[in-house]
């Protein structure tokens, strides 16, 4: 059996830190992937090329969406009712992301087409794919322990179901 590594099996959430908790499940999956393919294995090419196809396409597309809906859905109505998100902080993580992934993206796309290239690639990418790792960990667990509580706390129900639409309609096809 093929498992689609964007579906989960739990019911789909309901509401917007639901979702967020769901992306941050995938962006841990997809950085452990990333990790994995660099480090020892004996991984044959076409597991490799899978590998680098779903991270690949996991940043590209997704994570995107998800880096959306915490900047034009989420923070702005925490701070506007009055919760101190350390937005310049947030954007800089986001911006320091983006440019690590941008450093990584050549390189998974290569392995899509040449997985055999991976020996050649590996220290190429170990330092960024550790980087950004880093740079996940210490943002998802601030946004989970700073900001996502106070999201049933601050936000009324109309708004964060406001919220949660904007964020699914990102995702429509």
């Amino acid at each position: 059996m093929v498992m689609n590594p964007f579906q989960n099996n739990r019911e789909d959430p309901t509401d917007p830190v639901g979702l967020l908790l769901d992306c941050h499940a995938r962006i841990r999956h997809f950085t452990g992937v990333a990790q994995k393919m660099i480090g020892p294995h004996d991984a044959d090419d076409e597991s490799v090329r899978l590998a680098a196809e779903s991270v690949a396409r996991y940043f590209e597309k997704a994570l995107p969406l998800h880096a959306e809906d915490e900047d034009d859905s989420l923070l702005p109505r925490l701070e506007s009712a009055g919760v101190a998100c350390e937005t310049e902080r947030m954007h800089a993580e986001h911006a320091e992301i983006h440019s690590l992934i941008g450093e990584l993206l050549p390189s998974w796309k290569k392995l899509i087409d040449e997985p055999a290239s991976l020996p050649e690639l590996r220290e190429q990418l170990a330092g960024s794919t550790r980087r950004l790792s880093e740079v996940f960990e210490k943002h998802l667990a601030y946004e989970e322990a700073e900001l996502f509580p106070h999201v049933g706390g601050v936000l009324d129900e109309a708004l964060r179901r406001k919220i949660f639409s904007e964020m699914r309609a990102r995702r429509a096809p």
